[in-house]
């Protein structure tokens, strides 16, 4: 009969649900009965304008075409990760202002941090990774604006990974980390080995030299993104890098009498906030370092007790 089948159907129905997900995208106005208009009028002048349009407004920005970075695609490269047997054991109220590695899933607590960095005036940057078998993960990226400067990037870092045990990073630097800094005598690569140091890590020591060449750079990048075994695949923790994935997105390219180059244009404007500078070209050096570092170099590595073997 139809009632038997219903309730047929119904008890599948119910067996279906306890392994089913919900997923659906809403944005800010579909909940504007609970959020009120004062929040997201507050949301528009606190937030850059891409974040805003991003994480308020749902909506997906298109990358830039043909970019520096074009093979890069969130459905192949974006990753989240949480630690959710940890947080599940806190208490409500310390869960929203938890703020340090041990929210993190996808940290290998037996293999050192890899870091880089951009230096800059106005503002520096820095991204953290680990490579597991043939991945480079990218873990967390950060950056400081000015008042603040190099030493203390490095400071928030050792804040955030303070109960990682392994006390361990690769700092892999350029010929563009071995100058004077503006505010004293120590290099850039100086300054963040020293800090990094007081704080009880050990640094295996990694310069690369010279900056590859743009055009170069782009095809090893490129490569990896596409999955060519010689490369180490790249994947990005989502929450963590929210601004060095709209820099990425939003990188493009030129060319001038050089031939082909990364379009760093942006970088000459001023920090605001319709272009903040945590949004431009500057986070994505400090990535390609790290990732140059990482494909080209993976023998520098060694002296913390990883061999070069485990990466080609």
């Amino acid at each position: 009969t139809d009632s038997s089948r219903y309730r047929s159907l119904r008890s599948d129905l119910s067996e279906f649900r306890k392994i089913a997900t919900f997923y659906a995208e809403y944005n800010v106005f579909d909940n504007l009965e609970i959020l009120g208009e004062k929040f997201i009028a507050d949301m528009k002048r606190d937030l850059p304008p891409l974040i805003f349009r991003t994480a308020i407004l749902n909506q997906r920005m298109r990358k830039v075409e043909n970019g520096f970075y074009s093979a890069l695609s969130e459905k192949i490269h974006y990753y989240d990760s949480y630690d959710n047997h940890y947080l599940e054991g806190l208490d409500y109220d310390t869960k929203g202002k938890l703020d340090d590695c041990r929210k993190d899933g996808d940290l290998d607590p037996s293999k050192p941090l890899i870091i880089a960095n951009d230096y800059n005036a106005a503002i520096n940057t820095m991204v953290i990774g680990q490579v597991v078998d043939r991945e480079l993960r990218t873990l967390k990226s950060m950056y400081v604006k000015t008042p603040r400067k190099l030493a203390e990037l490095i400071e928030d870092f050792c804040s955030y990974y303070a109960y990682f045990q392994l006390k361990e990073v690769v700092y892999y630097y350029d010929a563009t980390a071995i100058a004077g800094t503006p505010i004293d005598a120590l290099s850039f690569a100086e300054t963040v080995k020293s800090v990094l140091t007081k704080y009880g890590w050990k640094v295996t020591d990694a310069y690369i030299g010279k900056p590859l060449a743009h055009n170069i750079k782009h095809n090893y990048i490129d490569r990896s993104l596409k999955g060519d075994p010689e490369y180490l695949f790249p994947s990005f923790n989502r929450d963590n890098n929210e601004y060095l994935l709209i820099a990425m997105e939003q990188t493009g390219i030129r060319i001038d009498r050089n031939g082909f180059q990364k379009d760093k244009s942006a970088e000459k404007d001023p920090d605001s906030p319709e272009a903040p500078d945590e949004e431009k070209t500057h986070i994505t050096d400090a990535w390609d370092t790290m990732f140059i570092g990482c494909n080209i170099y993976p023998s520098l590595m060694s002296t913390c007790g990883m061999s070069a073997s485990s990466y080609h």
